[in-house]
């Protein structure tokens, strides 16, 4: 397996990137005329690779999470199989949900083959944050407004994307912050990724003026992290707390800005 680890991990950050970076349009890229997209073809290499790897059994029966997570694939494949004679491809294409755990799977089993990756990885996502926040506003900010430029065999503009999947991120790299790197940082990383939080509950507070969907994914993971990792509650309250100061002038001023889809307020996001 260690033979193929690099062309893998280089693909998989590739297509990690490009989800995060272009979400729905970067989805979207796959061979004409063919329902593959770049993700499958990326997780169908990386799960024929892990398969053989005897990591790949011991990662499944060391972590009860995972095991938790193989449950629910199973039961997701149970019900694709139930409905593909009569969806056909659709039925397979509604099942994301379950079989892109399958990367779970394949990324655990690159930890154990090569522990020093973990670290690695974390490096190189921390040094993303802050550049994926200036998109992830910039891209809240042209919501539904498309470029006439089209993903190829497709209709999907180049600029389309879900807002509510810039909740979900938005969660993941406060979670990440928290999880990861928060209790091996020096003071000084610890004011950084202070620095970071503050934007990064905004950006969860203005998508929730969007779309309830993604901001109620992301709150429930950070209040399972607050309530069973004790050492995250005093970024998420500095977070937290920081959010509120904004959110209390931004009620007092009246702040709106007029978006595609709804405007952009405290009281907007109140009514959602």
């Amino acid at each position: 397996m260690e033979r193929v680890t690099d062309p893998f991990i280089s693909s998989v950050l590739l297509v990690l990137a490009g989800y995060m970076f272009f979400d729905r349009a970067f989805a979207w890229l796959h061979i004409p005329r063919t329902p593959l997209f770049i993700g499958e073809a990326v997780l169908g290499i990386g799960l024929l690779t892990a398969i053989w790897s005897p990591n790949f059994a011991i990662f499944i029966r060391r972590n009860r999470s995972i095991q938790l997570l193989v449950l629910f694939m199973l039961w997701g494949l149970a019900l694709t199989l139930q409905g593909f004679p009569r969806w056909g491809i659709d039925a397979v294409r509604d099942g994301a949900l379950w079989y892109y755990g399958l990367f779970a799977l394949v990324l655990g089993t690159l930890m154990l083959t090569r522990p020093s990756l973990f670290d690695r990885l974390a490096r190189l996502y921390a040094r993303v944050i802050p550049v994926w926040l200036i998109v992830a506003f910039a891209r809240l900010a042209m919501a539904n407004r498309e470029w006439p430029l089209r993903i190829p065999d497709s209709d999907v503009s180049i600029t389309y994307h879900k807002v509510g999947n810039i909740a979900v991120h938005g969660g993941m790299v406060i979670l990440f912050m928290a999880l990861i790197v928060w209790p091996k940082a020096s003071a000084q990383m610890r004011r950084r990724i202070t620095l970071y939080s503050i934007p990064a509950f905004i950006l969860l507070i203005a998508v929730g003026t969007q779309t309830r969907g993604g901001l109620i994914a992301a709150a429930v993971a950070m209040i399972i992290a607050f309530v069973l990792e004790r050492h995250t509650r005093r970024l998420m309250i500095v977070g937290v707390s920081g959010l509120l100061v904004v959110f209390l002038v931004a009620v007092a001023l009246d702040v709106t800005f007029e978006l595609e889809r709804r405007e952009l307020s405290a009281r907007q996001f109140l009514g959602n």
